[in-house]
């Protein structure tokens, strides 16, 4: 019995799918040129050739660019251009090893090595709307790249590779709309990065006595751990869950998406109590420390404080993470060399840190600190939000399954 075709009215099936009966399917290598980029100087470091005032872009520039590359990380003289390729400004990159088919445009013009392939539209592609569209295609390529000693692509691999190619206003409306998206995207990311400064800056000021909140006085004294916090050293707690700790705080294991490699046996595994700090005994002095706001069991590897009572855990939390205190940690660490040095809790207890005279005071600082961390979050959440919705708004319109209004 022969199975039924669904046929979409106003949609034709195509080799890559059901497109939009106006849309056509194009050739990579029909509807642009393709150009290796070159760099053959010897030897490759060779000085003579770099340092000079034209930009010479990496693999890295375009992978972590975002779409758009308009930074880099080298110069080329012009003897490093006579053995190189300079693309023009609207030239879309493409990267053809080890991290295969990342895609940006190029905003000015730019050198480029042979670990790249720049893609110059002709008149029937828009380069916005085709940047968008590779995106999309990035995990097939990397499926479909040949493998060897090093996965790679070339020219003849792209030329034959199968595009969805719509009227050109309508590609033109569709960058429009993702790009208003990126726009929004950026500016998002960017508050972030100036609520995270923000509040580094409230941390210093306030976690050092520089700045004092309203309603608070008295001196700021160097104080021993050993008199706010001892040691929680509680084993045989298996029917407890199963914890990490992480740099964004404690969580269930369960939630982690490192590999489980904890014992089957956990009676050794250390009880961790709301309000309680675990921190890595062999990396607090890279500040591997965080509060629990769970109960449960953490691996062995890990040393648990519970606060005296006049210790706020929330304050001392955010003091463990600044550069001077995690600094004292370094300096207590014990061990013949970096990978055996260990934080115990008799060294520890011994850390001297400057604090305020109250534990009202803390809590005051804390709550500040814990507002900019929300502010962080819901900044956080907005922005997954906007990439999720250019995630889907990409899969309707790239594909034709959602139509866009095209002024004439």
């Amino acid at each position: 019995m022969e199975a039924v075709t669904e046929i979409k009215e106003g949609y034709k099936k195509t080799k890559i799918g059901w497109i939009p009966e106006d849309w056509n399917v194009g050739l990579l290598g029909e509807v642009t040129t393709l150009k290796r980029g070159r760099f053959s100087p010897r030897p490759r470091n060779d000085p003579k050739y770099y340092n000079g005032q034209i930009p010479f872009v990496q693999t890295g520039d375009v992978t972590n660019s975002k779409g758009r590359v308009n930074t880099y990380t080298q110069t080329l003289n012009e003897e490093g251009l006579k053995v190189s390729v300079l693309f023009k400004k609207g030239t879309i990159l493409i990267t053809i090893a080890a991290n295969i088919g990342h895609c940006s445009i190029l905003e000015f013009d730019m050198a480029c090595p042979d670990s790249l392939i720049g893609i110059e539209c002709g008149s029937k592609i828009h380069n916005e709307f085709l940047n968008y569209y590779m995106h999309t295609q990035q995990r097939r390529i990397d499926y479909l790249a040949p493998a060897g000693a090093q996965k790679n692509i070339n020219v003849e691999f792209l030329k034959p590779l199968k595009i969805v190619v719509p009227p050109l206003p309508e590609q033109q409306k569709i960058a429009k709309i993702l790009s208003t998206w990126d726009k929004a995207i950026e500016q998002s990311q960017k508050l972030i990065e100036q609520l995270n400064s923000r509040k580094k800056g409230l941390m210093q000021q306030l976690l050092t006595g520089k700045t004092r909140l309203k309603g608070f006085s008295g001196e700021w004294k160097e104080v021993k751990l050993g008199e706010y916090f001892k040691q929680r050293n509680e084993t045989n707690h298996i029917e407890l869950p199963l914890l990490s700790v992480g740099i964004n705080g404690v969580y269930p294991q369960d939630d982690s998406v490192k590999k489980d490699t904890s014992n089957s046996d956990k009676s050794k595994y250390k009880r961790i109590c709301v309000g309680d700090i675990g921190y890595n005994t062999m990396r607090m002095w890279q500040g591997r420390s965080a509060l629990s706001k769970l109960e449960g069991i953490v691996s062995p590897a890990y040393t648990i404080v519970t606060p005296n009572k006049n210790a706020d855990s929330l304050f001392f939390s955010y003091l463990f993470k600044l550069d001077y205190v995690v600094h004292r940690f370094y300096r207590y660490s014990q061990g013949l060399v970096s990978d055996t040095w260990q934080c115990r809790f008799n060294d520890f207890k011994k850390v001297k840190v400057l604090c305020p005279p109250t534990i009202e005071e803390q809590q005051a600082i804390a709550k500040v600190l814990t507002t900019a961390d929300n502010e962080i979050k819901t900044q956080e959440t907005y922005l997954q939000q906007l990439q999720d919705q250019k995630k889907g708004l990409m899969q309707q319109l790239l594909t034709g399954q959602k139509r866009v209004k095209v002024n004439n």
